[in-house]
């Protein structure tokens, strides 16, 4: 944690923090979806302190937790970077026969699948791999989509079940089933659906990543739990004026109570939260706090990673997250709007799955893909050695890491929220 002279994502400023009645009225708002927001003003965005460090891209983190040469982190990075722009390119031109995409780190090759053999010409032209594929990604959502509702309306039909997820490789929606466990709705409705879905057996049950302000650093509840900052950010509510906010996952959330950084200070209150997406936004009180596209490597030097906007990493690509337990840590992006059925019974949605280090204290955290964001930390499958030993990334017992983040630019497209960037 930092000390009270540690330059810090949030720092003192004279700016004042102008609230109208109908924004004190929103501090008190928690919501279970996105609520109508109010129309206020606030202070100019700081500039960012000269003394800070800055660094491009976790490569330390990236070369160590994905086993790779520095020289070789630099060329995967300039990859998946362009394979993005490719993958984002495609997407729109394929239309209703885009079956997704995913991307190789051993070729660093991108490779988009299609229901329409006819249209592989326009992906070779990409320089992407083609896959001709069965079913379109629209049917794969379809089916995906249709798992979540049963789930929604009765918590009981995913008894059994861990959790559902569309694979892009494998050009299914997987279901993972609990071993040992009676089979409710879900299962039973996603088996009829054939060769759209593949099921898998798991044992262990994701966790929150709970209990657990740049970018991953500490935030306190009021009940005295800790999670770790996402990404600062302004909510806009027209053309002319916004106000700062910090983005952040939900679970803590605790009505419109206030939230304090890492020194005590008082950060400010939630405002939105979607407890079944599993992301929150606090409004920043710019009196305390100063904001800046920031994200905490958690080293003495106070060195930092800077936010440069939100373009989607490709599944398959490298991706990092920076939070108060584990700090940086690194993995890849294996599936994404993933439904996660959680061990206590919740159910999230959207998740993106993937194999960084995630432990209690990281939820909220920021994910990462070079300069581009990501997603806040969320959830995570989690191990101890005995009952009293804290819970650990799967990691350490050396198997592959489950985790799982919400992805941002859901969120700013749903709550009217823009990234502070570089």
């Amino acid at each position: 944690m930092f000390s009270h002279r540690h330059p810090s994502l949030w720092r003192a400023t004279r700016k004042p923090f102008r609230q109208t009645k109908c924004a004190r009225s929103l501090l008190a708002l928690l919501v279970s979806g996105v609520a109508v927001l109010p129309i206020t003003s606030a202070s100019a965005e700081p500039q960012e302190p000269s003394e800070r460090k800055v660094l491009a891209a976790p490569v330390d983190e990236i070369s160590r937790d994905l086993r790779m040469d520095s020289a070789g982190v630099q060329r995967l990075l300039a990859d998946e970077a362009a394979a993005a722009v490719t993958q984002r390119r495609l997407a729109s031109r394929l239309g209703s026969s885009y079956g997704g995409a995913w991307f190789d780190r051993e070729t660093r090759r991108l490779t988009v699948a299609v229901t329409d053999p006819a249209l592989s010409p326009i992906v070779r032209t990409e320089g992407a791999r083609v896959k001709v594929v069965k079913h379109s990604r629209g049917r794969l959502g379809a089916v995906q989509a249709e798992l979540d509702d049963l789930s929604r309306r009765d918590a009981r039909a995913t008894t059994g079940v861990g959790g559902w997820r569309i694979d892009e490789p494998t050009n299914t929606v997987v279901v993972s089933v609990i071993a040992g466990r009676p089979a409710g709705a879900v299962l039973k409705t996603a088996k009829a659906r054939g060769s759209a879905v593949r099921v898998e057996m798991v044992t262990d049950l994701p966790r929150l990543s709970a209990e657990y302000l740049d970018g991953g650093e500490r935030i306190t509840m009021p009940n005295g739990s800790n999670c770790s900052v996402g990404f600062n950010a302004r909510i806009h509510w027209d053309t002319t004026s916004s106000s700062p906010a910090m983005i952040t996952a939900g679970h803590r959330a605790e009505g419109g109570s206030p939230v304090l950084g890492f020194n005590g200070r008082q950060i400010g209150r939630w405002w939105l939260v979607d407890a079944r997406y599993d992301w929150g936004i606090i409004g920043v009180d710019t009196v305390q706090w100063e904001q800046g596209p920031w994200i905490s490597r958690h080293t003495a030097d106070d060195a930092v990673y800077l936010v440069r906007g939100s373009v989607q990493a490709p599944i398959g690509g490298s991706v990092c997250k920076s939070g108060i337990t584990t700090q940086v840590t690194c993995g890849v992006i294996r599936a994404r709007n993933e439904t996660v059925v959680l061990g206590s019974g919740k159910t999230l949605y959207g998740m993106t799955r993937n194999t960084s280090c995630q432990e209690p204290g990281d939820s909220g955290g920021p994910y990462f893909s070079g300069g581009q964001a990501q997603g806040v930390a969320t959830a995570a499958t989690t191990r101890r050695s005995n009952e009293w030993s804290p819970w650990l990334c799967r990691s350490k017992f050396g198997l592959e890491n489950i985790s799982w983040y919400q992805e941002i630019n859901y969120i700013l497209g749903h709550t009217g929220s823009r990234l502070i960037v570089d």
